[in-house]
């Protein structure tokens, strides 16, 4: 008898940790490419929109890198951004995607971005803000596809 329900609790113990273990798969379901349009923002005020793709590439189960392109011109010109690291949540058909500040630099200047998004039936929205150089107030970057 303590065999059988030995047996009977392995049984279950595998299952559940099969099941949580295949239930974190959700960066390849967003993996692909995304044409938008991005609007940068500064202080509330548009400097301008932007036809753009955005790639994202699945690194892990649960993460994913973002290319964003280059934009813009002058002094709120921001370089191509390749946004590793980006972890990936489900709840029902809504892909979360979330990275926390990181900083990289291009061309002499350093750069500090933070990245929130969602992914719903094909349909990308992503919210970016970078800060560069000596900047207080940060570039918003608004991204949805068509």
């Amino acid at each position: 008898m303590r065999k059988k329900g030995f047996l009977m609790l392995a049984t279950l113990v595998a299952l559940a940790l099969a099941s949580v273990s295949c239930s974190k798969e959700y960066a390849k379901n967003i993996e692909g490419n995304y044409e938008g349009t991005f609007v940068k923002t500064v202080s509330g005020i548009t400097m301008g929109s932007y036809s753009a793709t955005v790639a994202i590439e699945a690194t892990s189960d649960d993460e994913v890198t973002l290319s964003i392109p280059a934009m813009g011109e002058g002094i709120s010109a921001l370089p191509k951004m390749l946004i590793s690291k980006v972890s990936v949540d489900r709840d029902g058909n809504v892909y979360s995607l979330k990275r926390d500040q990181f900083s990289f630099s291009s061309d002499g200047i350093s750069y500090t971005v933070s990245l929130d998004g969602k992914q719903e039936d094909g349909k990308l929205n992503l919210a970016c803000d970078v800060t560069s150089g000596n900047m207080s107030t940060p570039i918003h970057l608004s991204f949805s596809n068509k």
